[in-house]
């Protein structure tokens, strides 16, 4: 039949595993402005040249 698993040593063994963490969101989200930013000011840079 397979082996049973239980379900509080599932995909998530550490207690913490499955919450999310506010500010990580928010750092994330704020280094993908930046990144995008910064390669749109590339671009016109280098159109300039």
């Amino acid at each position: 039949m397979g082996v049973r698993r239980n379900p509080e040593n599932g995909c998530a063994r550490y207690r913490d595993a499955t919450r999310s963490n506010p500010m990580m969101d928010i750092v994330m989200l704020a280094l993908a402005a930046a990144f995008f930013a910064l390669a749109i000011g590339y671009t016109y840079a280098c159109e300039r040249l």
